[in-house]
């Protein structure tokens, strides 16, 4: 059965007006933010991973006591930290609107 070339022409056209189309107002405003935020959640993950086994990493470099309970200690400031920022960055994006 061969394609009806009316509708590969009417796709083609569709297809190409869809890529001309300018994008979405609310829609792409939002992706811009978004991309906006891209440093900032790139410092928490990072930051994450620092600080996801303190213990376990004196452990392995064979670090003195009190080199390991400062990185416990930045380790569970960095938790709270973190927590704060996710809740900020929540709120933000639920109550995030065109206009901010």
């Amino acid at each position: 059965m061969a394609p009806h070339e009316g509708e590969e022409a009417r796709l083609e056209a569709f297809r190409a007006s869809l890529k001309d189309a300018p994008p979405a107002g609310e829609d792409h405003a939002f992706q811009a933010w978004l991309h906006e935020q891209r440093p900032r959640r790139w410092l928490l993950i990072v930051v994450r991973l620092a600080f996801l086994a303190p213990g376990l990493l004196c452990f392995v470099l064979h670090a003195p006591g009190w080199v390991s309970l400062a990185l416990e200690g930045a380790g569970l400031f960095a938790n709270a930290w973190i927590r704060t920022e996710r809740k900020k960055q929540t709120a933000q994006i639920a109550g995030w609107s065109a206009g901010s």
